[in-house]
């Protein structure tokens, strides 16, 4: 044994660092963003007026910003350009789980975070004593059980083309759904376990949001497909660089705690502006 053999006996050999798919990460920070933006125009009309008793009418700035926000989500181009950017988002989530080793782990700690999500808005909820706002069943929900189902199908082993074949039958069914018109149900008006069972299916809506597993998780299902299939080498499939270090992309690597915090910190922004304008409670 050579010298530099004897030297490197015992030393820790370094893992390489795993290498970013620019791509990826612009698209789902793309994703982010407008969540994040949308979010806030709901917030505006939605949260703010039932906060401050007086707000908005009292013909101020505040006030044609309400309404801006109140035409901005009721436009028909925000409804489709909000569905593409789901799929874009759930797309990207499912091309990430054919990266992963250990999808039941990471949907089980998804799921830790959705239920910390829940018990936070029920606090809300509490709080400003509107139960509207308690998040029983949301995006965050539908992500985490699909990963946990996309990881036992993975202790099993299965063909790429199966998870096509669930995605494409699972969102269609999820359509199905949505072509209803699932009604808003306010909790207490049933039993709140299979309040929550329809709204998972996507039968119904409550609370502050509502994310159909059959719709939410299909998409997620063709993502995966879309990996084992694109993405086998794990490399980016453009030859040209982008630079990694830029806000986009960073929020894109980051995309769950920026979707946890915002829903938080607009919401509290946007109360202490207001009431340091002059509003009260």
């Amino acid at each position: 044994m050579d010298e530099q053999a004897v030297k490197s006996v015992g030393k820790r050999e370094k893992k390489p660092i795993s290498g970013r798919i620019p791509e990826i990460d612009i698209i789902r920070g793309i994703a982010v963003f407008f969540m994040i933006f949308d979010h806030f125009m709901f917030d505006v009309w939605g949260l703010l007026p039932f906060v401050f008793a007086e707000f908005p009418y009292d013909g101020t700035l505040w006030q044609k910003f309400v309404l801006l926000a109140v035409d901005y989500w009721q436009w028909g181009v925000r409804e489709v350009i909000r569905y593409v950017i789901v799929f874009a988002f759930l797309a990207l989530t499912g091309i990430c789980c054919s990266f992963s080793k250990n999808n039941l782990k990471r949907g089980i700690k998804l799921a830790a975070a959705a239920l910390g999500l829940s018990l936070v808005t029920f606090i809300v909820g509490r709080i400003i004593g509107d139960d509207t706002a308690f998040i029983s069943f949301g995006i965050l929900h539908a992500i985490s059980l699909t990963l946990i189902i996309i990881g036992l199908t993975e202790k099993i082993g299965t063909n790429e083309f199966v998870y096509l074949a669930v995605g494409v039958v699972s969102t269609a069914v999820g359509i199905y759904f949505l072509a209803k018109k699932p009604v808003y149900t306010y909790y207490g008006t049933e039993n709140f376990f299979v309040l929550v069972f329809k709204q998972a299916v996507g039968l119904i809506e409550c609370g502050g949001d509502s994310a159909g597993i059959f719709f939410n998780g299909g998409q997620i299902f063709i993502g995966v497909f879309i990996g084992k299939t694109l993405y086998k080498g794990k490399k980016s499939l453009f030859k040209a660089k982008y630079p990694l270090k830029n806000p986009v992309c960073f929020v894109g690597r980051h995309s769950l705690i920026f979707y946890l915090a915002h829903q938080a910190v607009i919401p509290a922004l946007l109360i202490l502006i207001v009431f340091c304008c002059g509003y009260r409670i």
